[in-house]
């Protein structure tokens, strides 16, 4: 990409074409790029205003294949970054519901494994599209452009959308954020993550010992499960998860960040019909 007046463009070719860059206002505080981390498909680099420090990364995977490994290399940056406050954009070509798509795909799942496994937090809002083209004279449309933060950033960012009007001459959406750093009475975004244990800090090897344990203990690994009716069935399903608790308490911190959990399914239309059923008789 050319330099452009008043405006600082970070991007590592290498010998690849550049497929994601940061572009930054100079006044928005000391930028550096983070060349042991960033490729031609993701860029990456540390932001410091005043005394508080973020990474910010930009990522592009291919649609069919990860040709340069990028899920990778990103998942070798959020471990070695664990402690920090960053977020991420890119375009990963993956469906997942955890973002809006009605669908899953492999790539999505395995964009959804590196999201969870490093504790970051899904930011995108709602099911309008990012992308949107038409092929063989059929309108398409999906949600394959994502952003996702550390939970230590995560309730800084808010009013997360989809500017249908930013970039008329572009086949994807633009995405605005605000990122509140400095504003303390920032209203807590919901939390839409269902999962309770930060699994990127666990002695896997504990827990399985612990599993074992249990299982034998509890006479899990005895139970013949084709001859159990529907309540034995249920009785035994809720055995298993318990046993799994267990293990997972025992090995691995519980994620708690402040916030009560509202899952991505629960809507505002469920919400308005959960307090009609607390609502007295008129």
């Amino acid at each position: 990409m050319k330099s452009i007046q008043g405006l600082c463009i970070y991007q590592f070719p290498g010998d690849q074409k550049v497929k994601a860059c940061i572009i930054a206002k100079n006044n928005c505080g000391t930028l550096i790029g983070m060349t042991q981390f960033s490729t031609s498909n993701l860029c990456v680099v540390q932001m410091t205003i005043g005394t508080r420090k973020l990474y910010i990364a930009s990522a592009y995977v291919e649609p069919r294949d990860d040709e340069h490994a990028t899920l990778e290399r990103l998942d070798a940056f959020l471990k070695s970054t664990n402690d920090s406050h960053r977020i991420i954009c890119g375009d990963f070509n993956g469906w997942h519901p955890l973002w809006g798509c009605e669908t899953t795909n492999k790539r999505g799942r395995e964009v959804a494994e590196l999201i969870i496994g490093n504790d970051m937090y899904i930011c995108n809002q709602g099911s309008i599209p990012t992308f949107e083209t038409v092929t063989h004279g059929r309108n398409c449309s999906s949600i394959i452009d994502i952003t996702f933060a550390s939970g230590s950033i995560y309730e800084k960012i808010n009013s997360w959308n989809v500017n249908l009007e930013a970039c008329p001459s572009s086949q994807h959406n633009s995405i605005e954020f605000t990122l509140n750093l400095f504003n303390v009475n920032t209203t807590k975004r919901k939390n839409t993550s269902t999962y309770l244990y930060k699994s990127e800090k666990a002695n896997w090897a504990e827990s399985k010992a612990v599993l074992d344990l249990k299982m034998c203990n509890n006479g899990c690994l005895d139970v013949d499960i084709p001859t159990l009716n529907t309540n034995e069935l249920e009785s035994f399903i809720t055995k298993i998860i318990s046993t799994i608790h267990e293990a997972c308490r025992a090995s691995m911190p519980m994620k708690n960040n402040g916030t009560q959990c509202k899952p991505i399914w629960w809507t505002d239309k469920l919400e308005k019909l959960k307090k009609r059923c607390y609502l007295p008789p008129s």
